[in-house]
């Protein structure tokens, strides 16, 4: 493994990881009803679906394979795509917290159960976050590639929800761009009217026509709603994730350093707050896959908080970290 370059390792480890799940676990019952509808259309020929289907009709072409494995293909692309835009955001920040969030990517239970599902979710979850991985790097750099990234990103954005709204609240993310900004300055402010050009027109033309469904009431009560709602997920034998545990731990990172304590508090904040409303606005139907979409604040949080220490001791701790999660 110490012959690999640092970034290169975690995803050895994750397509170790991957496979070894794709070979121990029987997943003959797969797909279920939704991703049975995606290989359906993309089957026989379907040319109004969504990006899904057109990403399933396009691999079983070029690669003269059955829409059923062209969708586990799928999946298992969308895992790797969740990873790099994991390291995406963390290079924002730093290059240590990007190999950090690449590690805490390859062992999270979550980011190995969507390539195991078949249909839309697993290419929701990867293109959400690589919206958001790539509007904080792009912003990171003030080189033309930079705002390139950005401007993919705000346009990757309006696809995800499209797909599926659960790729929403990861979205809210790209908020937070401007605080990867290093300087501001004319050309920083001409670029960004072309970013937001880039991110009209792709919302004109790709956001969901039926928002009624991404509506949900307000109310200040739900941050105890939402915390309630993580808790029953023990109760109810569905505890994958963990993410109390990771919102507690994001926490409490944030006090070892002042440094940077801005940015980490922020990122830290609002993640928080995806993940409490987001279970508040679902209510009983609340389950594992529809909350990790939210949860790429506070993991991006945890890194941040891990890269700042010394190396040694970052690295023991991130390790310590996988192992628990």
């Amino acid at each position: 493994m110490r012959r690999f370059p640092l970034f290169i390792r975690p995803f050895i480890a994750y397509l170790f990881i991957h496979i070894f799940l794709l070979w121990s676990i029987d997943l003959r019952d797969m797909p279920g009803a939704a991703g049975t509808e995606v290989i359906y259309k993309a089957s026989i020929g379907e040319r109004k679906g969504d990006f899904t289907v057109l990403a399933l009709q396009w691999i079983s072409h070029y690669l003269d394979v059955a829409p059923q494995q062209a969708g586990r293909f799928l999946s298992s692309l969308s895992g790797a795509v969740q990873l790099i835009a994991l390291m995406l955001c963390g290079a924002a920040f730093s290059k240590n917290a990007a190999i950090i969030l690449g590690w805490i990517g390859a062992c999270w239970s979550m980011t190995h159960y969507f390539p195991l599902l078949s249909g839309a979710d697993p290419v929701c979850v990867s293109i959400a976050w690589l919206s958001v991985g790539l509007c904080w790097w792009g912003a990171s750099h003030a080189k033309i590639i930079g705002i390139i990234a950005v401007m993919c990103g705000v346009s990757l954005a309006p696809v995800a929800v499209s797909i599926k709204e659960i790729g929403l609240p990861p979205i809210a993310l790209i908020s937070m761009t401007p605080l990867w900004i290093k300087k501001w300055n004319r050309k920083t402010l001409l670029l960004s009217v072309l970013v937001g050009y880039c991110a009209y027109w792709s919302y004109a033309w790709m956001w969901p026509t039926n928002p009624t469904r991404l509506q949900a009431e307000f109310s200040l009560s739900f941050l105890s709603s939402g915390w309630e709602r993580l808790l029953d997920l023990y109760d109810r034998g569905i505890p994958q994730g963990k993410y109390d545990q990771l919102m507690i731990i994001s926490g409490l990172l944030l006090c070892t350093s002042t440094k940077k304590i801005k940015t980490r508090s922020i990122i830290w904040g609002v993640g928080c707050a995806l993940i409490l409303y987001t279970a508040y606005s679902l209510g009983a139907r609340t389950r594992p896959r529809y909350i990790t979409p939210a949860s790429l604040g506070v993991l991006c949080s945890i890194a941040y908080s891990l890269s700042i220490w010394k190396k040694s001791f970052s690295q023991r701790a991130t390790l310590i970290l996988c192992s628990l999660l």
